[in-house]
């Protein structure tokens, strides 16, 4: 199997020489979404933009699982998105966040999950890694739902009691170990906004600080505060 370095930047032309695919093979399904060549099989995305066909199917990365989506027409039961589906060949996986911009390596990825809707939707995860663990994992041709992760889901209803109390719209910086869990430039931070009335909590008992400018939104004397806090990430 070819060998790529995870995080390092690769043209199309770059991968193409390391595998010895010669020019005139080049072009068609190679510069426009996946393609497979020698038993291995090589997906290009963009995520977060639109490609050079001017589409922009929403891939995106949760964790460090990359949601992915077929071509407008591609689904499951054509024979090449059932064999990138299969875990029986290597799917080398490259993405890029701005078009015509060289790919980051994201590793050889393993499918655990595919939609039967059109396009089809992939979830890829590299947490595995390595090929011989890719090949040996569970197909998923089977047409059966496919559960990733805990007991599958169940249906019924759902009962919830509310209480009626004080709103507070949070402010929460992480600190810690963040580096570890999401990307950040230097002298940048994460934040999360939020609005919780859950009672007496830790985020409660700080001293509420309405900011001027969400007093001005929410109106003098309102019952709404605003409280800042930090939240730690330790691994």
């Amino acid at each position: 199997m070819t060998d790529f370095v995870v995080g390092e930047l690769y043209t199309r032309d770059q991968i193409a020489e390391r595998i010895a695919m010669p020019i005139e093979r080049r072009g068609g399904a190679w510069d426009t979404g996946y393609d497979e060549w020698q038993g291995e099989a090589f997906l290009f995305t963009n995520v977060g933009v639109a490609g050079r066909t001017g589409h922009d199917y929403g891939n995106r990365f949760e964790g460090k699982d990359l949601i992915w989506f077929g071509k407008t027409r591609a689904k499951r039961g054509q024979p090449q998105i059932d064999r990138l589906i299969s875990n029986e060949v290597p799917v080398h996986v490259f993405w890029r966040g701005q078009d015509r911009s060289p790919f980051t390596y994201a590793g050889v990825g393993e499918a655990v999950e595919a939609t039967g809707d059109v396009p089809v939707k992939v979830v890829w995860t590299f947490e595995r890694g390595t090929p011989t663990e890719v090949r040996a994992t569970t197909s998923l041709l089977d047409p059966e739902p496919i559960w990733r992760r805990g007991p599958p889901p169940f249906t019924g209803p759902a009962i919830a009691n509310r209480q009626d109390g004080e709103t507070v719209v949070y402010l929460m910086r992480l600190e810690g170990a963040v580096r570890a869990v999401v990307e950040i430039l230097d002298g940048h931070c994460v934040v999360k906004i939020g609005m919780s009335n859950k009672g007496r909590t830790e985020v409660d008992r700080a001293e509420p600080r309405l900011s001027p400018e969400l007093e001005s939104t929410l109106g003098t004397g309102t019952n709404t505060h605003v409280r800042i806090w930090t939240g730690s990430i330790f691994i």
